[in-house]
């Protein structure tokens, strides 16, 4: 069964104007609580505590990706990529933090390339992508090409192509093909503010969107 995992984000964002009669206003009575049961909203709810064991201590989760039965899950600060079963059983981890042809300085991100059957981490301290097999063995690293800024997110788009989202305001949006080892497009200019490095990319599309903007 195809399971769905959303992470939640509340943002508040507080306004002050001097000329309040140009804009509605609407009240809110922050006293009133409605009860709503979290089964009117999900499906299924399950709890699965991860195994707790000396290699397998996490101080906080960033991302979870589910993919063939296994959890895969991004501790940024350690920074390692735990891989737990659906049970919560520990299996291996991804904790190759140095200067070595196998290691990486930083995760920025991760992703589960299903259609190769493998796991690609970003190290964006030095432009730089590892692939490895999904139970955390190394198969190799390469460059990507330098840019304005850093590379932030990324996702699949097919078995060549993956699209990044950087701090490149001139293009924020950069399309890399493996194969050709080279950005082959890049969209989206736009000034940067701090609003606007706010974003969810979700796993199941490639799509971004913004909950300060209302933009998909």
């Amino acid at each position: 069964m195809k399971k769905m995992y959303y992470l939640l984000f509340i943002v508040i964002v507080i306004f002050s104007c001097k000329e309040k009669e140009n804009y509605n206003t609407i009240s809110i009575n922050i006293e009133k609580k409605n009860q709503i049961s979290m089964l009117k909203i999900f499906d299924h709810i399950e709890l699965v505590p991860l195994e707790t064991k000396q290699e397998s201590l996490i101080t906080g989760i960033l991302k979870l990706r589910v993919f063939k039965d296994k959890y895969y899950i991004l501790d940024r600060k350690l920074p390692i990529i735990f891989i737990f079963d659906l049970s919560g059983n520990y299996i291996s981890k991804i904790d190759k933090q140095g200067n070595d042809p196998e290691g990486y300085i930083n995760i920025s991100d991760f992703e589960i390339d299903s259609l190769n059957n493998k796991l690609s981490l970003l190290s964006s301290s030095n432009n730089t992508m590892l692939d490895f097999d999904l139970k955390g063995n190394f198969l190799k690293r390469y460059s990507l090409p330098k840019i304005n800024g850093a590379y932030m997110q990324f996702n699949f788009i097919n078995k060549d192509i993956i699209v990044y989202w950087t701090f490149d305001c001139e293009n924020r949006i950069k399309f890399y093909s493996i194969s050709k080892n080279k950005i082959i497009k890049e969209s989206f200019p736009e000034n940067r503010n701090k609003f606007n490095d706010f974003l969810l990319i979700f796993p199941s599309g490639n799509f971004f969107c913004r909950p300060t903007s209302n933009m998909v």
